[in-house]
């Protein structure tokens, strides 16, 4: 087993598993918020994205996957997120570690 299959074993054991049903938009952290959370995409995907100062939306980096973490840089550091995500493909499900 490698380090990221570790991982991800670790997160789904210690973490909460969370549902996002189709017919919504959820955003799952935004610009601002506090970095407590680090988390692991199962199915769907996540799109991180930045406000221009158009107001417009401007993807960063790429669509999180599958298998992804997200937010563990920014937890780790303990710095506020620097960045708004939200699931593109629904229905999905991910875990969360507080």
């Amino acid at each position: 087993m490698g380090n990221n299959d570790m991982e991800k074993m670790l997160i789904r054991k210690a973490g909460s598993i969370v549902h996002y049903p189709r017919g919504y938009w959820y955003m799952i952290f935004a610009t601002g918020d506090t970095s407590e959370r680090v988390y692991l995409i199962e199915s769907g995907w996540v799109k991180i994205y930045r406000l221009s100062a158009e107001g417009r939306k401007v993807t960063v980096g790429s669509i999180r996957n599958p298998g992804e973490m997200m937010g563990l840089a920014e937890t780790i550091l303990g710095v506020d997120r620097t960045c708004f995500d939200n699931m593109v493909n629904v229905p999905a499900n991910g875990y969360f570690v507080p």
